[in-house]
């Protein structure tokens, strides 16, 4: 994975193996989503769970990317 791109390399992933695509990012199992629409169900769904988890270095990472 390019550091400085992981938008794309998710992109292409999803082009290959479908939208939504389980990965192992290091030890824990991570969930990806390119469509939209289930995004926000997913969100409005389990909004609890997401707003309660702490954030991890893989997530500070590649969200300084999209910044």
């Amino acid at each position: 994975m390019d550091n400085s791109t992981p938008h794309v390399y998710l992109w292409q992933l999803s082009k290959q193996y479908g939208p939504i695509l389980s990965l192992g990012l290091g030890l824990v199992p991570t969930l990806v989503d390119s469509l939209a629409k289930m995004a926000k169900e997913l969100l409005k769904a389990h909004d609890l769970e997401f707003s309660s988890r702490s954030s991890s270095l893989g997530q500070q990472s590649v969200t300084r990317c999209f910044k």
